[in-house]
């Protein structure tokens, strides 16, 4: 990221001046072999507070306590703008309270509940989706390791097949609906750039709470919460 940016400006410095870049300023190659290790150390030197509304989670970065529980779970359902399709779900009560008030903004657009497919998801319910197999690598994140487990992430939508959030007009006009206005209630799209940025494959029905101020500038940037934490680091080092 910080490369690409320093690239663009030498060039654009350069076009200016209408000469050549000076030999003692870094090419961008030069620049980009510096940046690789910081961009590797970055994840060492995240410290999780495991409650924070913020914190960051990957499949190579795990909470602080791999067993980690929030004490203040409440039931996702209890409107009538919130559906669960027969399922029972948990979250905090801090990201419940404005997913409720985002249920009804949706059920006056569409004039349908807003389905929650799944919720918190303890490390050990987690594990027993591995060892039955229905968990791959690049769609789903180890215990210890998914933001389920923070109680402030949310799958949405009951499509039958993955190919339904991309094909089937009902749910692209969900989806779209919740890009433009989600992060109002303090919700971002968590994995939207495939796994060589994000860890995993893309996923519209995967929405993350990390609060108004932080979403809203997630959204303005057009990244990710894996992109912005990279970036607060490498900044940092410099």
């Amino acid at each position: 990221m910080i490369a690409s940016l320093l690239s663009i400006g030498l060039i654009s410095l350069a076009s200016m001046s209408g000469s050549a870049i000076p030999a003692d300023i870094p090419t961008p190659a030069k620049i980009e072999t510096k940046m690789i290790p910081v961009i590797q150390d970055w994840k060492t030197r995240l410290k999780n507070q495991d409650a924070q509304i913020d914190t960051f989670v990957s499949k190579t970065i795990s909470l602080t306590d791999p067993n980690y529980e929030p004490t203040d779970l409440v039931s996702v359902g209890g409107i009538p703008e919130i559906g669960e399709a027969g399922r029972v779900n948990k979250i905090r009560k801090v990201a419940r309270d404005s997913l409720w008030m985002m249920a009804r903004d949706f059920d006056l657009t569409f004039w349908q509940p807003m389905i929650v497919i799944s919720a918190y998801r303890s490390a050990a319910y987690q594990q027993r989706m591995w060892d039955l197999g229905k968990c791959t690598d690049s769609l789903c994140a180890p215990p210890g390791h998914s933001e389920h487990q923070l109680g402030l992430a949310v799958d949405l939508f009951d499509a039958s097949t993955v190919e339904d959030y991309y094909k089937n007009p009902k749910y692209v006009a969900y989806v779209k609906w919740l890009q433009k206005y989600a992060h109002l209630y303090g919700w971002t799209q968590s994995y939207q750039n495939w796994e060589d940025i994000d860890e995993y494959e893309v996923e519209p029905w995967h929405w993350r709470y990390v609060g108004v101020e932080l979403a809203t500038k997630l959204h303005k940037l057009g990244w990710t919460l894996t992109q912005y934490n990279r970036f607060q680091y490498l900044m940092d080092w410099r």
